[in-house]
C-alpha cells in the first residue's frame, strides 16, 4: 500500500456504491496490505508486446461481442466515476446491490419527493385556511 491507497479504496467504494460491477470491493485493510475481492476472468494482453510493435491480441478479444462488453463496461465506469463530480448535488442515495431492496427505496424516495412541503401547497391551503377560519370564529 502507499499514500494514494486511502483515495483508491474511496474510489473503488464509491464504484460499488453506484452498482459498477468492474471493480474489485474492499473488505478490509491489515497492516500494508488491503484485502480486495476477486474478479475472475482473464486479461487480455500479449505478454510479448513492448513499444514500438503491434499488439497479438487473443482472437476472442477481437470479436465484435468483446468490443460491445468493454464498450459497454466503460460506460458504465465512465457513468459511476462521472457521479462523483456531482455528488454533492443529490438528495437521495439509491445503491443498486439486489433489485427488490432497490425498487423498496426507489418507491420511498418517491413517496418522500410527492410528499415534500413545496410540492403540496395546493393541497394544503384550503386546509391551513379552514384552521384560519375555525380561529377567528372562537
Amino acid at each position: 500500500m502507499g499514500p494514494w491507497s486511502p483515495a483508491v479504496h474511496e474510489y473503488l467504494r464509491h464504484l460499488e456504491a453506484a452498482g459498477f460491477g468492474g471493480a474489485p470491493r474492499v473488505l478490509d485493510t491489515d497492516g500494508d496490505f488491503e484485502v480486495l475481492t476477486y474478479i475472475d476472468g482473464e486479461v487480455a494482453a500479449d505478454p510479448h508486446w513492448h513499444p514500438g510493435h503491434e499488439h497479438q491480441l487473443p482472437a476472442y478479444a477481437k470479436t465484435t461481442k468483446s468490443l460491445r462488453a468493454s464498450a459497454v463496461l466503460l460506460r458504465r465506469l465512465h457513468d459511476a466515476a462521472g457521479e462523483i463530480r456531482n455528488y454533492s448535488l443529490y438528495d437521495y442515495v439509491l445503491v443498486n446491490r439486489e433489485v427488490p431492496a432497490s425498487v423498496e427505496t426507489l418507491v420511498a424516495i418517491v413517496k418522500a419527493t410527492r410528499s415534500r412541503r413545496d410540492r403540496m401547497e395546493d393541497e394544503i391551503r384550503p386546509i391551513l385556511e379552514t384552521f384560519s377560519k375555525v380561529k377567528k370564529e372562537a
